[in-house]
C-alpha cells in the first residue's frame, strides 16, 4: 500500500493510513488527491503495525528515555549536547525534532525558551 510518490523522500500512502497516525506536518495532501508522508515519518506507520517495507532506506528508529520523554537516538545526543549550555542555538536538518529536543531541556525557572519555527508548523 505504501509506494514512493515520485520524489524522494515522499511516499503514497492510503487515507486510512494518515487518519491512524493524525495530523502531522509530514502529511500532506497533493493538488492530485493523493496523500503523501515524508520519509521521516515512516517509523509513525511502522508504530501502528503498518507495513513499510516498500521503502527499503527507512529503518524504524530506537528510542531513547530521558526522564518521561521518548526521544530518538540523535534528539538524545542534542540534549546530551545543549544541556551544560545556556543560549545555545539547535539547528538541525528538518524533520529531526528539534522542538522536541528543546522542549526536554527547558526549565521555566531559568528564563525564557524561544522557538523559531515557519508558521505552518505551529500546531505540533
Amino acid at each position: 500500500m505504501l509506494k514512493p510518490a515520485g520524489r524522494w523522500d515522499w511516499y503514497e500512502i492510503p487515507v486510512a493510513w494518515a487518519q491512524m497516525i493524525g495530523d502531522v506536518p509530514g502529511i500532506v495532501i497533493r493538488p492530485k488527491g493523493t496523500i503523501e508522508i515524508h520519509r521521516t515519518h515512516l517509523p509513525l506507520l511502522a508504530q501502528h503495525g503498518l507495513d513499510i517495507s516498500a521503502a527499503q532506506d527507512v529503518t524504524v528508529p530506537t528510542v531513547t528515555m530521558i526522564g518521561s520523554k521518548v526521544m530518538r537516538p540523535w534528539q538524545a545526543t542534542g540534549h546530551a549536547w545543549l544541556k551544560p549550555r545556556r543560549g545555545a542555538i539547535l539547528a538541525d536538518a528538518l524533520r529531526l525534532g528539534k522542538t522536541g529536543t528543546a522542549l526536554s531541556l527547558h526549565d521555566p525557572s531559568t528564563g525564557p525558551l524561544m522557538i523559531l519555527a515557519p508558521l505552518d508548523v505551529r500546531r505540533v
